[in-house]
C-alpha cells in the first residue's frame, strides 16, 4: 500500500511500495486499443471514471483483475476514448471472448537482457 507524507502544500504518494504495474496490451474485437498502464491514468481519467462508471480508481483496477464486468467495460471506453472514440460504457456489451488481455513487461524495469550488467 502506498504511504502518503504531508506538508501544508503537497501530498506526495510513495508508489515505490506498491505493487507491481499493471502492464497489458488490450485487444477488443480484433482491434488493438494499445497498451494500457495502471500508473499511466491521469487524474483527469480517474475523474471520469468515476463520474461515467460509478468505479473508484482501485474499484476498477481490482475489477480488471477479477474480470468484473463493470471495470471491462470501464477499460475498453477508456482505451476508446483515448483514442479519440466517444462512446458511453454502459452500453458496451460484449462476449467476455471478444477481449484479449496480453501481459506485457513494464518497460520501465530492466529485463534480463539488458539489465545493465557487463558480460
Amino acid at each position: 500500500m502506498a504511504t502518503q507524507q504531508h506538508t501544508a502544500d503537497t501530498v506526495e504518494v510513495d508508489a515505490a511500495q506498491e505493487d507491481a504495474p499493471q502492464v497489458m496490451r488490450v485487444v477488443f474485437k480484433g482491434e488493438d486499443l494499445g497498451t494500457f498502464t495502471d500508473r499511466r491514468m491521469t487524474v483527469s481519467e480517474t475523474i471520469l471514471l468515476k463520474q461515467r462508471t460509478g468505479l473508484s480508481t482501485k474499484e476498477f483496477l481490482e475489477g480488471i483483475g477479477e474480470i468484473d464486468g463493470q471495470a471491462l467495460q470501464a477499460l475498453v471506453w477508456l482505451l476508446k476514448l483515448r483514442k479519440k472514440e466517444a462512446i458511453n460504457p454502459k452500453e458496451l456489451d460484449f462476449e467476455l471472448g471478444e477481449l484479449r488481455l496480453e501481459r506485457e513487461a513494464d518497460p520501465t524495469q530492466p529485463t534480463s537482457a539488458n539489465d545493465g550488467s557487463a558480460t
